[in-house]
């Protein structure tokens, strides 16, 4: 039997509590934000929240713990994760989510998995949860070149996404770093997307 969301959401926000405070504010303000999005694109505002509640669960655990666990639970690490481990907290909350707390909804599932790269195909939860994460006001008033990402969210969920992919790509290439394969490919998917529908 599906466990409602609701009741999901319930679960999740109890473990939040035992999560440093910071990290716990930075989810919090995710979900409101989430749930803003969620109803000015007509999406289902509590899978969002429920995606935007879980989506950095592991996020403070150490990069030896989040390798280990990665391991442990199968999954697959990229030479990227490798490299950044910090990356797999998303595939790690994800499958907590899943097989924990058995959430059947795989929309949510793959919102908390691919939701610090995105992914091609990425359903509009998914969508939402992505750019919630990366645009919530702390972060905005940590690097205010995201502010014209909210200007656009409320009305074009695919141009925010490719302005802030367009933003971040931009900055690890700056810094000589690296950038997952996947976040190149949730640009190009939108990018071809996008000009399909011109």
């Amino acid at each position: 039997m599906d466990i409602p969301i609701i009741q999901l959401i319930n679960v999740v926000e109890k473990e939040l509590s035992q999560l440093p405070i910071g990290l716990q504010e930075h989810i919090y303000r995710t979900r409101i934000l989430s749930r803003k999005i969620a109803e000015s694109h007509g999406a289902e505002t509590e899978k969002c929240d429920l995606g935007a509640s879980a989506h950095d669960i592991a996020r403070h655990w150490t990069e030896n713990k989040l390798i280990t666990e990665a391991r442990r639970l199968g999954l697959d690490i990229t030479e990227v994760e490798n490299d950044e481990p910090l990356l797999l907290h998303g595939p790690i909350g994800a499958h907590w989510l899943r097989n924990k707390l058995d959430c059947s909804d795989l929309e949510i599932v793959s919102a908390v998995n691919y939701h610090t790269t995105g992914r091609p195909e990425m359903s509009q939860v998914e969508k939402i949860v992505f750019i919630a994460d990366k645009i919530e006001p702390q972060k905005i008033k940590k690097y205010p070149e995201l502010g014209s990402i909210m200007d656009i969210v409320m009305d074009d969920l695919d141009g925010a996404i490719l302005r802030y992919l367009a933003l971040r790509i931009r900055s690890i290439l700056a810094n000589e770093g690296v950038v997952h394969p996947r976040a190149l490919e949730t640009w190009n998917w939108l990018i071809l997307k996008r000009s399909s529908c011109q």
